[in-house]
């Protein structure tokens, strides 16, 4: 794939505390070698999700991630950790869309998120070897990524839109911040 130069219409995602908290989750629970086995990581998200802990964990951590300390601590965990923290990052992402999707209430929510979900394993290579991807679903943007902040958007490739669906999935080549 060769990335397309839209710098000129660069597209700048809000970094959202939620987005931070997925990321600290993941890194804390990877780094300390915690698995969730997959028949049951479906129901210990919404207690994580939502705990204080979390926040807490953003709030003590905010000044880190600000000055990239964050980043450099991910970078010098193993590699097991790591493939388990993207392992995280990507079940936590999926929760997020899908609860999303559930608050607006739309009908196909089940349709919607079953395609959004096969465009993210579809395109799962891919996003190991970028900077990140973004996808919009509904005009809600998600940031999927190994940083920890979203980033302004300036090399990407459009990848795949869903029919009538308003979903799109870029892969993101270059990021500037």
């Amino acid at each position: 794939m060769t990335p397309n130069n839209t710098s000129s219409t660069a597209l700048t995602l809000e970094p959202l505390p939620f987005d931070i908290h997925v990321e600290l989750l993941a890194t804390i629970l990877s780094t300390q070698g915690i698995a969730i086995g997959h028949s049951y990581e479906w129901h210990l998200l919404p207690l994580l999700v939502a705990s204080p802990n979390i926040c807490l964990a953003w709030d003590v951590s905010r000044s880190a991630i600000l000055h990239r300390v964050a980043a450099e601590q991910l970078a010098s965990i193993k590699d097991d950790a790591l493939t388990l923290r993207r392992r995280y990052v990507r079940v936590f992402f999926r929760f997020k869309v899908w609860q999303s999707l559930m608050r607006l209430g739309h009908v196909d929510v089940c349709v919607t998120y079953r395609h959004l979900d096969a465009v993210i394993r579809q395109h799962y290579r891919a996003w190991e070897d970028s900077a990140g991807i973004c996808i919009a679903v509904w005009k809600r943007r998600f940031w999927l990524a190994p940083v920890y902040n979203p980033p302004t958007l300036e090399w990407s490739q459009f990848i795949r839109s869903l029919g009538a669906e308003p979903i799109a999935l870029c892969i993101v080549y270059e990021v500037s911040f």
